[in-house]
């Protein structure tokens, strides 16, 4: 699949998703087959893409972190991995986005007489791994719900993983079971 934001409110969301909308209808349908819709930390929720897939019928992406920092429905985590997956096709594995919170400081190097600075960490910047509390709480609200495959977002990549892994196995042993 081909991860999309929608793009920029400018101003007036609706105008945009609008717009969203109607270049989307334009496109060759097996362009469209591929095209999934993921919110954002800014101009458009959950909520906002859940109207655009039912003018569009565009599959979406749950993104965990997103979710988190933009949610003016305030829809609670169980509902809205629910209402994501139920947006795609039949016969087609849901994708979701998870990913942590940077919440440590980088420290950036002295350089061409430039002193060292810590810098804090920005909303929506993501950690270098992933709050394993996070992650069950997303698996238990997931329960009962068809599969999807997770894509971790951690700047430690294959190391945020091997963490994440032995975390779950650790923390909550009866998920680690259920999570391939």
């Amino acid at each position: 699949v081909l991860v999309l934001h929608v793009g920029g409110a400018h101003g007036d969301r609706q105008a945009a998703l609008e717009r969203f909308a109607a270049r989307y209808e334009r496109l060759p349908e097996p362009a469209r087959r591929r095209i999934v819709l993921e919110h954002d930390e800014d101009c458009f929720s959950l909520a906002d893409l859940l109207r655009l897939h039912q003018i569009t019928g565009a599959p979406i992406v749950l993104d965990s972190l997103h979710h988190q920092i933009n949610d003016p429905a305030g829809i609670p985590l169980g509902a809205a991995l629910a209402l994501a997956l139920a947006s795609w096709p039949r016969g087609v594995r849901p994708k979701l986005h998870f990913s942590s919170q940077r919440t440590e400081a980088h420290v950036l190097p002295a350089r061409r007489g430039a002193q060292q600075r810590v810098l804090a960490p920005q909303l929506g910047q993501h950690a270098d791994f992933a709050n394993p509390f996070e992650l069950i709480g997303l698996l238990r609200a997931a329960r009962g719900l068809p599969e999807f495959d997770i894509m971790l977002e951690a700047k430690a990549a294959d190391l945020a993983l091997l963490r994440l892994r032995d975390d779950l196995r650790r923390l909550a042993p009866e998920l680690a079971k259920e999570v391939a």
